[in-house]
């Protein structure tokens, strides 16, 4: 206490006033001191690994072998891991990366790739199980650093956020304030790699985003997302005659810098960007983007995602969301009801003789009054059921 009374009296002296003054308020600057050193942010350095790709030839190796190198390096305070974790997607696999991940002495933080969505036998359920999201927020040092997924359930190599991610981000950002810098992660560039881009970077152009961190492309490549800046980083896989490799990424108070470490221990520096650069962005209007060759009659937002196709019966529109919301709608757009099945659908619904039936995730078969949207009837199937729900009749 008396070391740091002297310092705060240091402190205050250099403003020139007397020390009768400070006697009186002292813990008026005391309290000033310790909001100073939260505005004002220490520099810091992370590991960034990407593209992981447990599940093909040596990947566990290779992981392994940044773990240990991360683990030298006592100046890393923390890991970031954006996507492509596994090669496909596999729970065994997810198992096997968080197994090695945890050997790590600091902590990290996570989000899927394509490849831990588009084939995922669970709708990639156990990557949010074993690490308990798909997303992350960390606060450090007056940084806030997120991540989000870009990774697509049961389709393609190709990203897009959903409504329910989108919004959550909108929120968060309301939240944030203005000279909080920020670091962004995803797994695909915020460019044609996801279909709607435009909203995530209309939402980070709002705020103080110093960077945008991607994977997917598993080389070392500086972007400019429409007049927000980013940057790919390498995946920790060894190939073409190159070593397993990771980056270490220095946040300064002025800049960001980027460095490549692979076997032989050497800081190689490919990137830096200066924090004061200006961002030039104008908001994208999703016309521009979002193209139909019909004439659309009418549209309904569901606030959630569809993974499931939607059906049709007798001039009724069934929609399944990924949420586990059933709706009805008539031809004209009226919503005539919705149940609430509770566990996500993916697989499409059926409907024979006025009744709906529905298949969820969580392994139960639903029956549903098309009428009233009253449950009729639930099956346990106790198996995750994915596949288009098929009727037929029965002489």
């Amino acid at each position: 206490m008396i070391l740091e009374n002297l310092l705060f009296i240091k402190f205050i002296n250099s403003f020139g006033l007397p020390m009768k003054t400070f006697q009186k308020t002292k813990y008026f600057y005391f309290i000033f001191l310790l909001s100073s050193s939260v505005a004002f942010a220490q520099p810091f350095k992370f590991g960034w690994i990407t593209d992981l790709h447990i599940g093909s030839k040596n990947a566990d190796a290779d992981l392994l072998a940044v773990v240990n190198d991360i683990n030298l390096k006592k100046e890393v305070s923390f890991v970031v891991a954006t996507g492509d974790i596994s090669e496909s997607g596999k729970a065994e696999d997810l198992k096997n990366a968080k197994q090695i991940l945890d050997k790590l002495n600091v902590p990290y933080y996570i989000i899927p790739g394509n490849h831990d969505t588009k084939w995922s036998e669970s709708g990639a359920k156990v990557f949010s199980e074993l690490w308990n999201d798909d997303k992350f927020i960390l606060n450090f040092s007056n940084t806030l650093l997120v991540g989000l997924n870009t990774g697509i359930s049961w389709r393609g190599g190709g990203g897009h956020v959903t409504p329910e991610d989108l919004h959550w981000l909108d929120s968060l950002f309301s939240t944030v304030p203005e000279e909080k810098e920020i670091l962004f992660f995803v797994h695909h560039q915020l460019d044609k790699e996801v279909d709607n881009w435009f909203r995530v970077t209309n939402i980070l152009a709002k705020k103080n985003v110093k960077e945008i961190f991607a994977g997917h492309g598993h080389s070392n490549r500086v972007y400019n997302f429409n007049g927000l800046p980013g940057v790919m980083g390498r995946s920790t896989l060894t190939a073409k005659g190159k070593s397993w490799g990771y980056t270490l990424v220095d946040d300064q108070v002025d800049s960001l810098f980027f460095f490549e470490i692979t076997n032989d221990s050497l800081y190689k520096k490919w990137n830096s960007i200066g924090k004061q650069n200006s961002i030039d962005y104008s908001q994208v209007d999703s016309t521009d983007f979002e193209n139909y060759s019909a004439n659309i009659l009418w549209q309904k937002d569901l606030q959630s995602t569809l993974v499931a196709p939607v059906t049709t019966y007798e001039k009724k529109i069934i929609a399944a969301t990924k949420k586990g919301i059933l709706f009805c709608f008539d031809e004209t757009g009226t919503q005539l009801w919705k149940t609430d099945l509770g566990a996500s659908i993916f697989s499409k619904p059926a409907v024979t003789n006025n009744i709906v039936i529905v298949g969820t995730m969580k392994g139960d078969l639903f029956t549903v009054d098309i009428s009233t949207g009253h449950v009729i009837q639930v099956i346990g199937i106790d198996e995750a059921i994915t596949s288009p729900i098929a009727t037929m009749e029965i002489d």
